[in-house]
Formats: structure tokens, sequence, C-alpha cells
């Protein structure tokens, strides 16, 4: 259901507003907004994207100064809040920005509608507005007199500011009291803008265009003006006064309700004559509204002007609302005009007879009211410029009274939008907490809510200034804090016609042809037919359709009545089976339109064993192709019916051919008797209509209907019981069985099953019309072991066909069967079901039937019982055991065993309803009469001694265990002997159940319910007794709190789990066996056991991450998973993501072998050195050396490190045995284990003793023979040199496992640290993503690029004046110069010409390009011309000489630097939509990184580089400690985190950089203008005091833990006091950065130092520097991520990439391939020089050309290695590095080669990309273009070039006319102008003439 796509610009007071929005107007020409809000003014485009930022205030004021004179008052810097922001619109179109504020009594100006920067008045214009937050004002211009356009301000007086100051009361009231409450002002372009448009004349008697309150009311008479409107020749006003004069300034509030009054005045009329106002009163339930709060006007729609009798004429909408115990009610009331015109005309009579109430008593020169006797003419008008008898100026009693149309309780309402649509008349209405209604007005006391509120803004009250599009299809308003586009309607939320018509949205009608909720104009020619768009009709349904259902084999019309579908377009039936559709042609009748049924068959549509087929049936517009409406219609088959009932009994009209045994359509006639349908179908072909109703009495002689079906009824026919081996004949009652004619009789078929081998066939003969009898032949039957089968009861006649029979059947039995040999089930069948006719006979001795049984064996009497079980056989001593005894002849009847059963001597007795004759007797044990006893069992008068019961007495002893969670859901176990005596259990605690798990005799275990804190009651009942208790001694169950888990660590787990985590709690030991499992994706993983330690801590495995999850890739790629326990029913541990963070889940580590290239077998390492080196890969990822577990064989090898590659360990000190399952027996395997997953490395074998001792053989030789002395020798040298050798390559390894742990300690610090900053970041991070960078505009930015390193340059100034000589026409001269330049034959000549000059420099050059992109920067297809044709001459240039590469590597000619300068251009929207924020990123990052560590305030060296020239070295080991400091600034309070090492700017900086973030740069204070103040200590916190001595010249800056600030101190940034008696700063050391030179203060010779003391000459250093470069390699790899994310964006050839490039690319490999360039190397290195070097490498080394930042030494140094790496990957040629090597180059040794791919890839993909037209070229030129203003002054420009001209007028006039062309363009002759006009004829040769 899609939803309001309300778009929202969120004007932030980081963004610059340090407040609220308080105004918003549109222009209509340009479709611009402008924002005016606290301290700013905004220019927003049609999207809202921010054009223009305006700062207005804070702005040194005192509200007792008079504009800029304060007369000794101090000043302190004042908010400025926007009061008025008006667009005058002019006739010259010279539209400008009427702005009003708060600041310098109320002052206004005009700004530049284009340039809201750019001020159209000199003078301040002040004492205009109110000077208070809260005090109102409102403004309207309007036409006055001549065309000439007015301003009116309403301005009410600041009691807010009256009040607070009673000292100086008196003062601000002299000030302000000659400011006006409503004033009529010029808006005239001269010095007299806002002055009134009349004065008053005392000589005539005239008052001024104002409208002021007596002095002596001013501050008593407070008028809020809230709106002001103008409707033909009148002005009105909206306000509320006190109904009285009484202000009580204790307060500020009247005592009397306000009342809400209406202003009018004559637009013509600047005296203010016709001014009168009225009261505006809503009121409505007792309740008055009396507070008007908004209000807009409008000509009401069609509906509302019928409605009000008005025509034409506009009618009043306003918001009223009504405050009373603490809550706020609002309403809407409706006035019209002409209603409140009347009543100010009879306001106007009253005054005219004298009636004195009339007066305005509180306005200078207010209406006298006298009775003026009979009055001329046809009495009072509302508009004149004359001073009438009555006076003017009236304040009426009688005022326009209605009744609310709407009221909202609890609720305030803060704007009103009007619009109308379809003839409805439609407001929108804001209230204070951010939100959006909106109402319909039916009639002026009726107003209907529609649609739910739209949240525009939560919390944020909505502004009264709103505004539409040009097609009122949008709304644009401001909350406090954004501007808002919202939709004004959502008609695709509603899915149906009804939902949409009955959402009553006015906007909304249902687009019947295209079946969707659309406006009326999105809907196809709805305005040709109201059927087409509906919204107050019925929705367009199928009425009716006949016939109303359609049989298969029949093709017949169907007519349909539709209601409201449209006459002028062509439809289609569609009939929908759903896995089929087909579609018929329509035709139009009368009441709608009829089509044809389709071809059923033909589609193969399954009727099923129901007959019937529901059909959706559509209609399709052939107009759109849609189906817009429908209606189930069923098919039926007749033929699916197989018998009669089902053929008869439904609504279709199918009909039973009874002979032909089938169901036909109606159509079809039958041979001979027929059953019809039970439906009349009556067709009437004249109306196209068929009637449908039941025949309930068969009265036409008709057989209708199931009743006449031939059945067998089973209700008539009773149970049939046939005997086994014996014949039957039985009746079979029916209805309608037919008479046989001839062929085949009737037949029963008895369907036995698989006990008799198929179904047995009897014959039948038919007795009536309702009786057949069937005769069963003897036959011996296969029974089922109950001695009775049901058979199934079939009857055919015919030729097959068979008779209907609703459930008759046959069962067929066998006495002796189902008596199983026992006489006493036997006897019951005799006595309870006779109709088997089964006895006992002694002959056989069994049960028989009947008449099998002789006389003699009837009467056999049964045997004795017997006994086969009886359970149990232990019971409580006070009874109530129910005892099951089972065997055989126990009793025929209840009666025979009623009192004949005892146990043990105790009468039981049996339970009727589980007796069962013969088999089972239950029953019910008494109480022992002895107590705890045995006895045996006694059945009808036979004992059976074999079954001995005995009576106990059960007991509870113990309970364990005695504590656990109220939750319930642990195992209670309850201990007695005997305490279960296998009988009726119950088992409760606190008397709720506890379920059973297990039960013997001497133990019950049960789950334990929820319960309560505290101690248990624990109930047992055997048979219903209560057992009794016996637990002296032991301790009782008491139920404690759950268990709590507050902490769980680490948070760090391989996929495959097992690693220890340590999980923190309260109560963990109160259950037996907790479970840890994990969530992934709403699916629980297995449950792994965890180990309780004690109450407070437990251990568990992690569980394994679930294989449909396990896809991780080898790196450190991540999954996280939700932590729960299943701790007994403890709910609050199952989901702990509200406790932690979620388990982080890696990929398994990679363990490599000894040797992986060789089998299992051979992976033998010998073990020679101390410790064995295992390696690998993400060891250390998710596990630490104590998750690690490493076997020798059978021995552990004691884990020693574990890094992120290598695991050390210490095996045992002799070779471990070896352990089974492995290849190899001999020698022990080395095994890994690192959780739940284990690793076979290989298999170790240690080196022996005989290998490293002396061979004995050698000295036996020794020994022999003299001779072998020297063998000896040599032998014994080279033993020992093998041991040495030997201990060589251990102590290697184990230097080698320092170095590699050295470097593992770098790559973790890197982790750590770029973990920290990416928290650092992230909030950076998602700002920057909603748009939030301080990026220049594109003017700043062109300026920047154009201009490097310059604050001030001649184009951005106004034109040069010019020189009034008649000899001299500058401005004719300037502008043909403008015209020659446009020629491209004259630019290019000109270019050249000076270009050859020898004088003419590089900064010339660059000079000359520059000026040129300024004037045509808004029209690059121009300049793109001329730097195409330099370019090619460049290139040639190049070609032909030595070193084409060099070409665009350096700014040797203009074209360089032209293109590098176009390029720039035209990369803006490239740097402000994407690459732009990784940029901004980087930088950022840069700084972030460098500050977290100490920076030298002296020598701007740091800690933190990525240049070893700047970082910091010192010989005292730094151990900065960092501390978070609470800072307040401007009244909020911010955190900062500092290091204690900081001086005092520097800590201001880093408060700053807090409270400014993404903040332009330019417009933040600077730290040197703010003081730190402690506020504990109440101290001023300094760089240099008189704390610290100077010692040898030298003296330290001050840092915050000179100070000792502890952490969480709390401290105050304040304006700097120039009052203050203590020095700043040594002699104003601070800059915006730290400047590394030495400074001195007063003190001749003093040096001052922060960290490290600056050399006095270049001495080498007292430490190498070589110890710190790890610093470098960890800068490096904290910030690498975002070096990496930079680039990759730069050197990513997207499909959306900007077509300069492309086009550039192209051109520069023509350019190679048209000069035969086979080298590739040389067009590669063109790409690279033109964009990559002479543009990217310039935005990387300076960010602050696209963004309003500050880069200081430290940041600047990083980024230049950034830059140059960037350098180093454009290099065609290998990098050959040495230990001498640069450390930025051996810094990125490892990156520069996969950058440079990147930059292949690049190239590459760009190249591969379809060329670029000229046109599309051209398209975006124009694009960008379109970007320029006229920021720069281009006249000062072409100045700026002529001075060229001046300086080489010979050359360039000699190469003019060198050049035929130039020549015949007669451009020496036009230049000669030029100069004329310029210098004058003296300066001019006779060239020129």
């Amino acid at each position: 259901m899609p939803s309001y796509k309300v778009e929202t610009r969120i004007l932030k007071d980081e963004n610059g507003m340090n407040g609220s929005i308080n105004h918003f107007v549109h222009d209509n020409s340009t479709n611009m907004f402008y924002v005016g809000a606290v301290n700013r003014i905004f220019k927003l485009s049609q999207s809202l994207e921010v054009q223009q930022q305006l700062v207005t205030g804070p702005e040194p004021d005192n509200h007792l100064c008079t504009g800029s004179a304060c007369d000794g008052k101090t000043k302190v810097l004042t908010d400025n809040y926007n009061k008025i922001l008006l667009i005058e619109t002019k006739t010259n179109g010279n539209d400008r920005l009427v702005v009003c504020g708060s600041i310098f009594q109320g002052f206004c100006e005009f700004r530049d509608l284009q340039n809201i920067s750019k001020k159209l008045t000199i003078r301040m214009h002040t004492k205009l507005a109110a000077n208070t937050e809260n005090a109102s004002t409102v403004g309207l211009i309007v036409k006055g007199n001549l065309n000439e356009n007015i301003l009116f301000i309403g301005a009410s007086y600041p009691i807010s500011l009256h009040c607070k100051d009673e000292i100086n009361k008196n003062v601000f009231f002299q000030i302000r009291r000659d400011i006006p409450a409503l004033s009529m002002r010029k808006l005239t372009s001269d010095d007299n803008a806002f002055l009134l448009c009349q004065e008053g004349s005392l000589f005539e008697q005239k008052p001024p265009s104002a409208l002021k309150i007596v002095y002596d009311k001013i501050d008593k008479y407070i008028i809020d003006f809230v709106s002001a409107f103008s409707i033909k020749e009148y002005t009105y006003f909206l306000s509320y006064q006190p109904s009285d004069l009484n202000q009580d300034c204790e307060t500020n509030a009247s005592p009397n309700p306000s009342q809400s009054r209406i202003s009018l005045t004559c637009n013509r009329d600047t005296h203010f004559y016709s001014y009168i106002d009225i009261p505006l009163t809503c009121n409505g339930n007792n309740t008055n509204y009396n507070i008007v709060r908004a209000g807009k006007t409008i000509i009401p729609g069609r509906n509302l002007r019928t409605k009000l009798g008005v025509e034409n004429s506009e009618i009043l909408v306003a918001l009223f609302e009504n405050r009373h115990n603490g809550k706020t009610d609002s309403a809407v009331c409706i006035y019209t005009i002409d209603e409140i015109q009347k009543k100010m005309v009879t306001n106007l009579k009253k005054c005219q007879n004298g009636s004195e109430a009339m007066k305005g008593a509180h306005f200078d020169d207010g209406a006298t009211c006298k009775h003026q006797g009979s009055v001329i003419g046809s009495g009072p008008t509302l508009c004149t410029t004359i001073k009438s008898y009555y006076g003017g100026r009236i304040s009426g009693v009688i005022g326009a009274q209605v009744q609310p149309a709407i009221v909202f309780e609890n609720t305030a309402l803060t704007s009103v939008t009007l619009t109308t649509t379809s003839n409805f008349t439609v407001a929108f209405l804001g209230t204070s907490n951010g939100h959006l209604k909106k109402i319909v007005i039916e009639n002026k006391t009726i107003a209907k809510e529609y649609d739910k509120d739209l949240v525009i803004d939560e919390g944020s009250s909505i502004n009264q200034d709103t505004f539409y599009d040009f097609d009122h299809r949008n709304l644009y308003l401001t909350s406090q804090r954004l501007v808002a586009k919202v939709p004004v309607e959502n008609c695709g939320q509603y899915a149906s016609c009804t939902t949409c018509l009955a959402s009553k949205d006015p906007f909304c009608g249902w687009c019947t042809l295209e079946n969707r909720c659309t406006l009326k104009s999105s809907c196809s020619m709805a305005d040709q037919s109201s059927d087409r768009w509906k919204i107050l009709t019925d929705c367009t349904a199928i009425d009716n359709i006949s016939p109303p259902m359609a049989s298969s084999t029949e093709d017949i019309t169907l007519y349909m009545s539709i209601i409201d579908i449209p006459r002028d377009s062509n439809y289609s039936c569609v009939f929908d089976f759903g896995d089929k559709k087909q579609a018929t042609p329509v035709s139009s009748w009368n009441f709608g339109i009829s089509c044809k049924t389709p071809q059923i068959f033909s589609l193969g549509v399954d009727f099923g064993s129901t007959g019937s087929k529901n059909s959706t049936l559509s209609i399709r517009s052939e107009e759109t192709k849609k189906l817009f409406v429908s209606r189930n219609f069923t098919f039926y088959n007749c033929g699916s019916f197989t018998s009669c009932t089902s053929c008869t009994d439904n609504n279709y009209a199918c009909d039973w051919c009874i002979y032909q045994n089938k169901c036909t359509f109606r159509t079809n006639p039958c041979n001979s008797q027929t059953i019809f349908s039970r439906n009349i179908f009556e067709y009437d072909p004249a109306n196209h209509t068929e009637a449908n109703y039941t025949v309930q009495i068969y009265g036409d002689g008709i057989r209708r209907g199931p009743t006449f079906c031939p059945k067998i009824d089973k209700g008539r026919n009773g149970d049939v019981y046939i005997h086994n081996n014996t014949s039957k004949e039985f009746i079979i009652n029916g209805t309608s069985f037919p008479e046989i004619r001839n062929g085949n009789g009737y037949k029963c078929i008895l369907g036995t099953g698989a006990y008799s081998s198929g179904n047995i066939e009897a014959v039948a003969t038919r007795v009536s019309e309702s009786q057949l009898k069937c005769q069963v032949p003897s036959k011996s039957y296969g029974l089922p072991e109950n001695g009775i089968l049901e058979a199934s009861l079939r009857v055919t006649w015919g030729s097959g066909a068979e008779i209907e029979n609703d459930g008759a059947t046959v069962k067929i039995y066998s006495c002796s069967k189902m008596a199983h040999g026992d006489c006493s089930l036997c006897k019951n069948f005799e006595q309870s079901r006779a109709y088997l006719n089964c006895q006992w006979c002694d002959n056989p001795l069994q049960c028989e039937y009947k008449d099998r049984c002789s006389a003699v064996g009837a009467v056999a009497r049964c045997p004795g019982p017997q006994i086969d079980q009886v359970s149990p056989m232990v019971g409580h001593v006070y009874g109530g055991t129910i005892v099951t005894i089972k065997g055989r002849n126990l009793g025929a009847e209840l009666a025979d065993v009623k009192n004949n059963v005892t146990i043990a001597g105790v009468a039981c007795v049996p339970v009727k309803e589980l007796y069962q004759p013969a088999r089972v007797i239950v029953c019910m044990l008494g109480a022992s009469d002895a107590g705890v006893k045995k006895g045996h069992i006694v059945v009808l008068n036979i004992p059976f001694y074999q079954f001995e019961f005995q009576y106990l007495n059960p007991i509870l002893q113990r309970v364990t265990p005695h504590k656990r969670a109220l939750s319930g859901g642990a195992i209670l176990t309850l201990h007695g002997d005997p305490i279960y005596l296998g009988t009726q259990l119950e088992v409760t605690v606190n008397d709720k159940e506890c379920n059973f798990t297990s039960k013997t005799k001497t133990q019950i275990k049960c789950r334990l319910p929820p319960g309560k804190l505290g101690n248990a009651k624990i109930s047992v009942k055997v048979d219903g007794n209560e057992i009794r208790q016996d637990m002296a001694g032991n301790i009782s169950f008491t139920y404690v709190a759950d268990p709590v888990i507050s902490k769980i660590y680490p948070l760090k787990s391989f996929q495959s789990g097992g690693r220890r985590l340590t999980v923190v709690g309260t109560n963990i030991n109160i259950i037996d066996q907790p479970k840890m499992f994990i969530w992934t994706n709403s699916v629980m993983s297995s449950l792994t056991n965890c180990q309780v330690k004690n109450e407070t801590f437990m251990f568990c495995p992690s569980p394994k991450l679930l294989t449909r999850y396990r896809r991780l890739r080898r790196s450190t790629a991540l999954m996280t998973a939700a932590i729960g326990f299943i701790m007994d029913n403890a709910v609050n541990v199952q989901n702990l993501t509200s406790i932690n963070n979620q388990l982080q889940y890696f990929p398994d580590p990679l363990v490599y072998r000894f040797d992986p290239d060789k089998e299992d077998n051979d992976n033998v390492k010998l073990f020679k050195s101390e410790i064995v080196i295992i390696n690998g890969k993400n060891l250390m990822v998710a596990a630490k050396r104590e998750d690690v577990q490493v076997a020798i064989g059978n021995a552990n090898c004691n884990v020693t490190n574990l890094s992120e590659d290598q695991i050390v360990c210490n095996p045992p000190s002799s070779q471990p045995k070896p352990t089974a399952g492995y290849s190899r027996s001999d020698i022990p395997a080395v095994v890994v284990q690192i959780g739940n997953e284990k690793y076979f490395v290989g298999y170790l074998e240690y080196e022996s003793a005989k290998q490293i001792g002396i061979p004995l053989d050698y000295i036996i030789g020794g020994v022999a023979g003299v001779g072998l002395f020297i063998i000896v020798t040599i032998i014994i040298c080279c033993c020992i040199y093998r041991r040495q050798k030997n201990k060589s390559k251990r102590d290697f390894e184990k230097m080698r496992y320092q170095l590699d742990n050295m470097e593992s300690n770098v790559r973790n610090e890197c982790k750590q640290a770029f973990a920290e900053l990416q928290t650092d970041m992230t909030d950076l991070t998602a700002e920057i993503g909603d748009g939030k960078k301080p990026l220049y505009r594109y003017d700043d930015y062109t300026f920047k690029i154009l201009f490097p390193q310059m604050l001030d340059h001649v184009v951005l100034h106004p034109p040069i004046p010019k020189n009034g000589s008649n000899e001299r026409h500058p401005d004719v001269a300037i502008c043909h110069f403008s015209q020659l330049l446009q020629h491209k034959q004259f630019l290019l000549k000109f270019i050249r010409t000076l270009e050859k000059q020898k004088s003419f420099g590089i900064r010339d050059k660059s000079n000359v390009a520059s000026l040129l992109i300024i004037l045509y920067q808004n029209n690059l297809e121009y300049i793109t011309e001329i730097i195409k044709s330099l370019l090619k001459e460049l290139v040639e240039k190049s070609v032909e000489g030595k070193h084409p590469k060099l070409m665009l590597r350096r700014t040797e000619s203009v074209v360089e630097k032209l293109l590098a300068n176009w390029l720039a251009l035209c990369m803006y929207k490239n740097l402000e939509e994407s690459t732009g924020s990784s940029l901004y990123l980087l930088y950022q990052a840069i700084k972030f990184q460098v500050v977290k560590g100490p920076v030298d305030a002296v020598t701007g060296d740091a800690r933190y580089s990525l240049s070893e020239d700047r970082l910091l070295r010192t010989e005292n080991r730094l151990e900065p400690v960092t501390i978070t400091l609470n800072v307040e600034y401007e009244g909020k309070k911010y955190k900062c985190r500092c290091l204690d090492c900081d001086t005092i700017t520097q800590a201001k900086d880093k408060m700053l950089d807090v409270i400014y973030r993404n903040i332009p740069y330019s417009t933040r204070p600077a730290g040197e203008d703010l003081d730190l103040d402690w506020v504990n200590e109440n101290k001023t916190l300094q760089d240099e005091d008189n704390t610290k001595w100077k010692e040898n010249g030298w003296k330290q800056l001050n840092m915050l833990k000179d100070y000792k600030l502890p952490n969480g101190a709390d401290v105050v940034l304040t304006q700097y006091q120039k009052c203050r008696t203590l020095p700043r700063s040594p002699n104003g050391f601070y800059n915006r950065e730290a400047v590394p030179i030495t400074r001195t203060d007063s003190e001749v010779g003093t040096k001052y130092w922060h960290l490290v003391k600056q050399p006095d000459d270049a001495q080498t250093k007292g430490l190498s520097s070589e110890i710190y470069l790890t610093r470098l390699l960890a800068t490096k790899g904290t910030l690498k991520q975002y070096i990496d994310d930079f680039i990759k964006t730069v050197l990513t050839a997207s499909p959306n990439m900007l077509p300069v490039i492309k086009y550039l690319f192209d051109f520069l490999d023509d350019a190679a391939k048209q000069h035969n360039i086979t080298d590739p190397e040389v067009a590669y290195t063109w790409k690279c020089n033109s964009l990559l070097l002479r543009f990217w490498v310039n935005i990387i080394k300076n960010p602050d050309f696209v963004f309003d930042i500050h880069k200081t030494n430290i940041v600047d140094s990083c980024l230049s290695v950034v830059a140059q790496c960037f350098m180093d990957s454009c290099s065609t040629s290998d990098q050959n590095l040495s230990k001498d090597s640069p450390s930025n180059k051996l810094l990125f040794a490892k990156d520069i080669p996969v950058f440079k791919k990147s930059v292949s890839k690049y190239f590459e993909d760009i190249q591969r990309m379809p060329a670029v037209s000229d046109q599309d070229l051209n398209a975006h030129l124009a694009e960008v273009s379109r970007m320029s203003t006229n920021y720069f002054t281009k006249d000062n420009a072409l100045f700026e070039l002529y001075s060229y001209v001046q300086k080489y007028s010979n050359e360039i006039n000699e190469s003019l006319e060198a050049d035929s062309l130039t020549k015949a363009q007669q451009f020496p002759d036009r230049l000669g102008n030029v100069i004329t006009n310029m210098e004058g004829p003296s300066n001019v040769g006779m060239a020129y003439v």
C-alpha cells in the first residue's frame, strides 16, 4: 500500500540556525523558497536543496539601544528572530526580498533574490518591527496609488522586555512608544524606503500613515497580531487583544479573557481614516474559543458557495483556541467577508448615531462618535481618504459571531491552508505537535475530518506560512526545524472502489476503467463522463446476471445489469476458472451489457465430484485492458452426478432418468420415467430473465426432487443380523422401488470384504413400491476376533442400476466366537441381546445359536469365576483405592458381583460404569479396619489366595532441592518409604499441580509449577487421601527469585562454536542444568550445556552456528546472533539482546599443517628447538590464548603465545606416546583444538640424543691410532659446529618469533585504533549520509580552484569605477573587447601570441586561463572548443619532442591550466554527489586520528602521523590520559574528550569541533576569541600565566594536567572579555593552528615550547628516529580503510560517470592514434596527467578547495603523503625500494601495486564504454554552465585580460596583421579601436587610426 511521500529538509541548529524557523515565502516566478529563521535566511530550490545561506545573527545589541546608538549601554550577542519575510513583485521585474529582524529595535532591509547575501539597501531602517522573540509582527505588501507597492506592518509592543527590566522600564518605553502598532510604509529604491507613506501634518491636521496606541495605554493595551490578508481594495488584520486596559506586568497577562478582532483599512487611505476593527467570535457548546491563531481566505468551491449563498466572494477560515485546566481545545470557524463588512458598516452607523461605546479611545485620533443628526447620503462607506465627521479609527463592539464548524479537543491548531477540488473546499490544518489534519468544509457550521493525521515533524509546531505548487498537487510548509513538501493526496493507498469512496477524500475518486483510486486529472477522459471518475456515486458493479448460472453443455447469452458503466467505451467478458481464462465479446442492451458463455469443454474445465465450477466473470475495458468489475458465476455439469439424489437435490436444472440411470440437462429427454429437478426454471426471452424457485407442493403431477428417488430407508429397516452358517430372509424398506418391466430383476449384494473372499449375492424380489425381500443362503463366513462383521448392503436392478442406500447394513455374527467360551458372557447375551438368539449349551459346552442347542443343554449352569490379574496390590489404609480385577466368568451382570467382592476382608464396591460382564470388575476399596495389614481376594464367594493385597500408610520424609526459581520448571524430588503405592497420585505445590516425570516406591519426581517468593506448601495425595509428612530436621522447599544474567563475555565466537563464554548474574546456581542457545533469523540453534560455578557465574560453550548460516567467507566477515538461555521456566533469560550486544560469529580459523604439500604419513616435523610454532590464519579473530589447546600424542603442549597467524607452545621435554586413530603409530600426532573444532597439524619427532652427542666410534678410532688423530679432530669439530648450528637455528627461530610477535602487536594496535576511529566516525558518517557536509557553493569552489591561496581578487569586487574623460570610452571599449574574445580565431591568436613572449611567465599563464574561465563559465561549450584547438597543438608539439609523456604534467602553457580548470568545474557535481563524501570522510578520519594523540602546539608535530617529517619525537615517554569534559556553550551542554597534555587552546579547538561538527569552518568562532572557565574552581584557564617559570630562556605552555582537571569536570566556553587583566597568550601566540616557529613575548629572548623544545640549530636529535617509525605504520593501518575507500571511489567507472571524462580520454586516445604512437604508456600517462594528477592530486592535497574546513599543518602533511601514494600509483615504472627509500614510499609499498591495477582497470572500463557524442557533451556542459551565477564581476575580468593587451599590444597587433584570416575579419583595426577608447589616441600609433 503506497504511503505519503513526504520530502523534508531539516535545518538543524548544527547546520547554523541556532533557533527555529520563523517565516517561509515562495517566489512564483523562479519556484524558489526562502526561509527566515533565527540568525539565518535560507534559499531553497523546489526540491528543498539549500542553495544559499545567509547569517543574520547573533549581533551585538541591547534592547535599550536606539538602532546602532547605544549611549554607553553594553551590547551583548543577541539572536536575530526573523519577523517579516516577503517578496516584493515589481512591474520592471526587479523583484526583491523584504527582510525584517528583531535586532536593532526591529530593522528591515532589502535583499537580492538571486544572491541573498547581497544587500540592496545601504541604510539600516530600524524601529519597524517587534524586537523580541514572542512579540508578534505581521507584514503584507499591497499595491498603492500610482502602482507603487506599500508595506503594511503590524507590530506588537514587546511587553516582556518592558516588564523584564524594572529599572530601565521608562527608558525602554521612551524608545518604543513612537513605533506604531500599525503602519503603511514606502517600498522605494532610495533612502526613503520603509518610511511612512504620509507623515503627520499639524497644519493640515492630517495624521500620519500610522496607527498608534495612546502613550498612557501602550504598555496596557497589547495587540497580538496573527496574520494579514488583502481582498480587492481592503487589507484585513487578525489579532487578539485584551478585553480591558488593565494589563498586569507581574503576570504579563490580562485578568480578563482576551478577545479576537478583525481589522479593516482601505489601501488608498494613507491616513487610516477608514480603519475599523470589530470582535471576531467563535462560540459553541458553551465554550468561547477566544484566541485566534491563524486565518486564510478563499473563494469557496461550488458546493460550499451554494450552501452559503455567495458567488465569487471570499470566506475567512479562522482557527481559534480555548485554554482551560491546563489543556488547549481548538475550533475552526467560517465567516463570509460580506458578513464581516456588513457588521463593520453596522458599527459605523452606531458611531454616526453617537454611540460612545464605539469610539477607539486607545488610538491616537480615535473616532469621536457624536450624534450628527440626520445623515445625508447612503450612509457610511468602508473606504474613505478624507476625515469624515465621525473621525474614523473606530473600535467596534458589534462583532461577527459564528459557531464552530469542527472542534478538536486537546489539540492546538497553528496553521491553515485552503484549496478547492471537485467542487469541495478543503483545509489542511497544522498542529502544535507537528501533525497535519485534513478537513472538508461542508457548510458554515459543519466540517468533517478525513484520513488520518500526517506526521510532519513530531513534537515541532507547524508554522503559519504555507504554499502550494503551481498545480496544487503539493503543499509546502515548515515546522520549527524543517521544511516539508507534502502531497495533498494519497489516493494510491486505497486498493478498491469501496475503500476509495469510503475515505471521503475530496481529491480521490475511483477511475472506473483504470480500476484505481486517483486524482480526477490522472483519470483518462474523466471530464467526458461522470461514470469514468466517481467520487459521490456508488461504485460500478454488476447488479444482476440473467440467468444466474449456466449448464456447461449449453451456449447461452448472459444479460448483466451494471450500475453506471461508461457507455463510450468497448468491453469484453472474461471468464476466469483459476488456471484457465477465456474472453467473449460484449454487446449493449437497455440495462447494461450482454455476452455469450464460453465453450466450457474446449477449455478442459474439471467439474469434479460437486458437478459445478465457480468462475469469476469480469468486465474488461478494451481501452485500458484492465478488469474493472467482476462477480462470481457458476457453471454446472449434470453428467457429473451419479445418483438420483445428487442429481435432483441441487440448485441446477438437472433431471434423473430412472431407467437410463443417469443425470441429464433438462433439454435432454429420457426415454421413460423421469424424476425432475426440485427447481422450476422459467425463462422469459422478452426480458432476458429466468426465474428459479423450489416446488414445495407437487400438485402438477410431476415427480420433482430427491423425495421420489429410489432409495433404501435405513430408519425403517433397523439392524439386520445373520448368524454364521444360517440362511436368513429379511425385508428391505425404502421408497420408489421401480417396477421391473423386462430384463434382470433385483439383487442383494453383501460386501464382507476380506473375510468371505468378496461379495455375497442373493436374489431379491419386489414386494411393493416400498419393499423388497432378500433371501440370503446359509454360508460359512470368516469373522473377526470379536465374532461380528458389519457387511455393506447394495441392491441392484436391471442392467446394473443401483438403488441408493443411506447407510443400511447387515451384521453377520457367531455366538461362540463372540462369547470366547465364557459362560457368563453368553448368559449376558441371553439377557441383554436376545435378538442374537445365543444360549450356553452343555453339549457342546459352549455358546451356540439357539436353534442348534438341545433343550437340556440350554439350562446348563456356568462354572466358577477365574482371576487372571489384580491391580494394584497395595492401597492406602484410608481406602479409596481403585482395584481392577480381570478374569473369566466374573458374573453375567452387575447384580451378580455387587456384594460379592472383598479384599483383605474389606468390601470392594464395583463401579457400574466400568464393569464388563464376565471379564472385568473395577471396584473401590474401603478403609482398612486394622491399619497396615495383608489379605487375599474373594470373588463370588470363592477365595483366591494367590493374590495377596497389602494396606500401607505412605509418608513424605524429604524434599530435594530445597530452593528453586519462582518461574518453575525445575525437577522436584519427593522422598519417602513408601511414598508411592502405584495407585492414584496427586502432588501440589501451593495448590498448583506438580506434573510427574517419574515415580517409584520411595521417590516421586515432578516438574515445579510457577510460585511466589518464600516457603512453599507441598501436598501429596494417594487415592484421594493426603499422606502424612515427617520432615523433622529436613529443610522445607523455598521459591527464590529467577536467575538474572547481567553480563556475558567475550562476545565473539567461531562458527563451529565451543568457545568458553563467562556468564555473570545472580541466582545462577538454583538451576540444575542451564543450557545456552542462539537465535539467527528467528531460528533456534542446538543447546549447549553450561557449567555452573557458583551463585554468580557459570561457563557456557558457544553454540554452533546453524548450518544454513555457516557460509561465511574466509575473512573477518561476521554474523550476529541473539543469545538466550534455557534455565527452567525463566523467561527473562531467553532473549538477552537488551542486556548485551549480540554474539558475533566469525569464520573458523585456519590452522596449517607442518608441510601442507605432503600426505598425512609424511607430514613429520623434526623437533630440535625449545618451542613448537604452528602457523595459521585468523587465529585471534574470535579466540584468546586460553581458548586454544595443543595436544602432542597423549600430552599437552602448553600454549605460551597466540597471534593472528601463529600458535606458540612449549612441548614436553621428552617425546610423548602416540595416540590411536592416526595413520602413524610410532610418533605422536599434533592436534590443535579451538572450541569444537580439531585440526590435525602433523607428527612431531624429537631429535635423539645420539644425533647431538659425539659418535663413540670416532673416540675409539682416536685411541686406536695416532694416524687417525687429525681425522678424529676434524670429526669432533664438525660435531661441535653442528651443535652450534642447531643452537643458532633455535636462536633464529626465537628471534623470528619475537619479530612476528612485534608485528602482531602493531597489527593489534592498528585494529584497536581503527575500531576507536570507526566509533568516532559513526555519527559523522550518518550526518554525511544525510547531506550534512560543509560543501562550498559552486561559486566559492570555482574561486578556490581558479585562484588558490588568494583571499581576495578583483573579480569579486563591484565593477571598476568609470573614468569621466570625454576622450575615453572604457565602457564601449571593454564591450568591444569582449566581442573580440567571442571570436575563436582572435582568442586563439591572442593566447598563442602571449605564450610566445618570454616575460609571459607561468603565473601569467595561470592567471589568463583562470580569467577566461571566469568569462565563459556560463558558456563552457565555447571554452571547450578553445581547449580542443589548443590541446591539438600541444599534442603535436609534445610528439615532436623527445618526451611526449611529459605533456600535461606541469603548467607550462595556458591550455594545460585551462584544461585543469575546465575539468575542475565539470567535476563539481561528482564531488557533490559521490566522491565528495569519501574525501570528506578521509579528511575527518585523518583529523580525528591525529588529535587522538599528543600534538605539539608549537612545532605542529604529532604522535600519529603519516609523514615522518611531522612525527613527534620526545626523549621522555609521553603517556597522555584521556579526560572527558562537560562543556557548556551558549546555554547548551556537550561532552568533549581531551588529552591531559593538550594546551588550553588545543582543548578549546576540540570543544569547538564537537559543538560545530560538520558546520562550515568560516562560521564558527576562533578558539582564541573564547575563554575557558572551570566552573568548580571559578578559574579561567590560559595557555600562559605566571604559574610557570622561565628556565634557560624557555617557558612551557600550560596544559590541562597543569590545572589538574579531573575526568568529568564542568567547564564553560564564553566570549573573550576585553577587560580582563591577565594576558591571553604569549604575544597573541595562537592563530587557527600551531605555527612551527619560535615566538617571544614582551620578555626579550623568551622561547615557548609545548611537548618538545625546538633545537636552536640543525644538530642531530638525541634519539634515532627509526624507533618511532612503527607509529607511521600504526597510523597508516588505522586510516587504510578510508584511504582505500576514497581511491576506490575515484577509480570506479560507473555508468553514470560524467561524460567529460570519457570524452577527454577518447580525445587523447585518438590523438595518439593520429600521431602513430604505438607505445600504450604514452596515452596512459596523458590520462593520468590530465585527470588523476592535475585534478585529483590537487583535490587530495587541498580538500579545503571543496569544503569549508580548516586544514592544519599536520593534516596537510598526512594528505600530502596520501597524494604522493596516489601519484606513485599512476606511474608506469616499477618502484625499486631499499632501506634508504623515503618512509612514505615504504609505507605504501604493498598498496601501490594494487592501486596501479585499479588505475589500469579504470582506464580500460572507460575505454569500453560507448563514445560520448558532441551533442551529449554539449548538453552536459550546458548543465554545468547553468550552475554559474553573477558572483564574479566579468567586467573586472575583462579589464584584467586587457592589461595583457596593453602590455603586449605591438606583438598582438603584428600577429593579427600577419595572419590573413584574422586580418580579413579586421581584428587588427577592431583591437586598435579598443585600445584607443581605453587609453586615448595619444598612446596609439597610426596603425590604429
